[in-house]
């Protein structure tokens, strides 16, 4: 252990407990346990009781990373080391004093309805064109997506129950099917004779589905090739069907209750990211009233 160094096999430790608590899938487990013993490394395999405020902050704010990469190492270590204090391996919190990182606002991530189409259209086969609705007409990630099993679809009330990030394997909510989706969706169990299992099947494998990491850039393939890539980091990512879902819901007079129902958020503050563009007719109220005298 002490040829290890305490904080990597502490680090195993915290991971493996969490999986087996289900609260993190294997996929998620190696980029925790990657980003965690980078820290490690980071403070010289030096064990939790010499880690400082001073270590936490020149690891966060390590030259050339973006923000999002500053709030993740943030949003990885935290947790592990409240863990560690409960563990009574570490007696205060040196995370406690490094301010929470906010993202800056991009660019728009949304596509208009006419990038969608061109999209859907450059989409290769009957998979790829279902995957593309799923995610922009219920607001679906990758990895809800990979998670869809056939048996998640209410056939009788056209729901589909989507098993989210936060549901450790089991449905977390539920959204309507629309009609274009169900048309698309209905097709292909029909095409794939099949009663269970994963929805989108893996073509070398089709007794497995696909890793969320593979849908995730299967998208970006398309929408590369739709043209609609302008640069690295420009936000136009599989994620960005997530944010077309919201926008144009809002677009067509739905509430941010509606949305965050869709989007299976805990809190309408999760919801509001999303918002980018003006509330459709937001400008006209602001302008419908006048105080000053002609």
């Amino acid at each position: 252990m002490r040829h290890l160094g305490r904080g990597v096999v502490l680090v195993d430790v915290y991971v493996d407990e969490r999986m087996r608590r289900l609260e993190l899938v294997r996929s998620s487990a190696d980029v925790v346990r990657v980003v965690l013993l980078h820290w490690t490394r980071h403070v010289g395999g030096a064990p939790p009781p010499r880690w400082t405020t001073d270590d936490v902050l020149s690891w966060v704010n390590e030259d050339g990373l973006r923000a999002n990469s500053r709030k993740s190492r943030l949003t990885k270590l935290r947790p592990f080391v409240r863990w560690l204090i409960v563990r009574q391996e570490l007696a205060a919190d040196p995370t406690v004093d490094v301010a929470r990182i906010l993202i800056p606002d991009g660019s728009p991530r949304d596509l208009t309805f006419s990038e969608a189409r061109a999209l859907v259209a450059v989409c290769p086969d009957d998979r790829a064109r279902l995957i593309v609705v799923l995610m922009a007409q219920l607001g679906l990630r990758a990895g809800d997506v990979a998670r869809i099993r056939i048996e998640d679809i209410d056939v009788r009330s056209r729901r589909l129950h989507v098993r989210a990030k936060g549901g450790r394997g089991e449905p977390t909510h539920w959204v309507p099917i629309p009609a274009e989706a169900w048309s698309a969706l209905s097709a292909w169990v029909r095409a794939g004779e099949r009663a269970s299992g994963p929805l989108i099947r893996s073509y070398q494998r089709p007794d497995r589905g696909l890793q969320p990491a593979t849908v995730s850039d299967l998208v970006g393939v398309w929408i590369q090739a739709a043209g609609l890539k302008e640069f690295p980091w420009d936000g136009r990512s599989s994620h960005a069907l997530r944010h077309t879902c919201v926008q144009h819901m809002l677009d067509a007079g739905a509430g941010l209750v509606d949305v965050q129902h869709v989007l299976g958020h805990a809190t309408i503050r999760s919801t509001e990211i999303y918002v980018r563009r003006e509330p459709p007719g937001l400008r006209a109220a602001m302008e419908a009233r006048r105080y000053l005298a002609a």
